[in-house]
């Protein structure tokens, strides 16, 4: 008797790391000393901005890309984040490059979302969503574009999250090969006009 709870408990326990070591995993994060956006990508350790999550090279299933911190082309400070995409699908979320985080904001209030862009052949899109696991929340594709352009691009979005979940999310993924090029990332309330921090 003794011995069949002993296999069964370290059943469970194989278990139980085996289902922690599979969470996310597609993604990559590299944290910060501060618990800030960094939505112009300045700060950057072991090669990757920190504070946001990366559908990263060799977790991404068929895609063959690089993810660079580039200090040759910005918008905004002295660096921007780029991706060379040169082969991967076009499902969005962690099955195409890309890069997201959850941030702090205050449920049921109207958010400007905009950033910077330059696209050599990408087709990418945007999402944004405030949802958490259980709850009824927003989610909503605010771009899916395939324009190809070399100067620095604008866009702005206006988001407004859910009732009653105090989080947003920016999601970008891209969806066919190419190179482009993200910067100055900025999410604005109508009140909330802190600067973003991380949820």
């Amino acid at each position: 008797m003794k011995s069949t709870e002993l296999l069964r408990s370290i059943f469970l326990l194989s278990l139980l790391l085996i289902m922690m070591s599979s969470c996310n995993p597609y993604s990559t994060q590299i944290k910060g000393d501060n618990n800030n956006m960094n939505g112009s990508f300045e700060t950057v350790k072991e090669n990757l901005p920190v504070n946001w999550y990366f559908y990263s090279p060799g977790k991404v299933p068929n895609s063959d890309f690089d993810i660079i911190s580039d200090d040759k082309e910005y918008k905004e400070g002295a660096k921007s984040l780029k991706f060379i995409v040169r082969k991967c699908e076009s499902l969005g979320g962690w099955h195409s490059p890309g890069f997201f985080q959850d941030f702090n904001a205050v449920h049921n209030e109207t958010y400007k979302v905009s950033f910077w862009a330059i696209n050599k052949d990408c087709k990418f899109q945007i999402v944004l969503e405030s949802s958490e696991e259980g709850t009824k929340g927003t989610h909503e594709t605010v771009l899916q574009t395939k324009d190809s352009f070399t100067e620095w691009k604008y866009y702005e979005f206006h988001f407004k999250t859910a009732p009653t979940i105090d989080m947003i999310r920016f999601e970008a993924n891209i969806l066919s090969p190419g190179t482009i090029w993200f910067d100055g990332i900025k999410i604005i309330g109508e009140s909330d006009m802190d600067e973003r921090t991380l949820r």
